[in-house]
């Protein structure tokens, strides 16, 4: 089990455990590839000291500045770690947000672990709001349907044929609902509550 009288020392960053792995027999080769993180260009993000604000009321973690998508991705895991952290930390209640879902849904491991804040985060006095703009990349991982199943209220806007052929499929839309996602103006759309829906014009 955990040492209490280690819990007053500093924590050890990638690069501590980059040297380790290098003084150990047979662990040359995966320090290689910790290096990157621990001591190139992605230091920066992956091996600070610092710790994020989880006491704050409203904390955003922007990734748009990363270009790779390898770098992307474990970006992306940690990010969601350290959000499911701090909804877990206490039970006041709190929103997480995530822009671009589809973007963290092509990775399998963000997909299930988007698919475990969906059924999980209520218990925790937590609301979880998934916004996309490719629902049929959305709709491609194995995770798609089941958090969609988890929502209680989904909100449909304008679409792309294809898209609209996707939420039809999967909403059993008349062929008039389909229609009025892809021809819908700025704030038009398909509100679902449970088993009823209803279009609406938020403009």
């Amino acid at each position: 089990g955990p040492d209490p009288a280690s819990l007053d020392r500093e924590p050890p960053t990638l690069a501590d455990l980059c040297d380790q792995l290098a003084g150990t027999d047979g662990g040359a080769p995966l320090a290689h590839r910790v290096e990157r993180w621990a001591t190139g260009s992605l230091a920066q993000l992956f091996a600070g000291g610092a710790s994020l604000p989880l006491d704050r009321h409203l904390l955003v973690i922007g990734l748009a500045p990363l270009g790779d998508p390898e770098v992307r991705a474990v970006a992306q895991l940690a990010a969601l770690g350290l959000l499911w952290d701090a909804v877990r930390r206490d039970l006041a209640p709190k929103l997480i947000v995530v822009d671009e879902a589809w973007k963290v849904m092509r990775q399998p491991a963000g997909a299930e672990f988007i698919e475990e804040l969906a059924r999980s985060s209520r218990h925790y006095h937590a609301g979880l709001h998934l916004a996309t703009q490719d629902i049929v990349e959305f709709f491609r991982s194995d995770f798609g349907e089941s958090i969609v199943k988890q929502s209680d209220l989904r909100v449909l806007l304008g679409q792309t044929p294809e898209g609209a052929d996707a939420l039809a499929r999967y909403f059993d839309l008349t062929v008039a609902e389909r229609r009025s996602l892809v021809h819908a103006r700025p704030g038009e759309g398909l509100l679902f509550v449970g088993r009823s829906h209803v279009a609406f014009d938020a403009a």
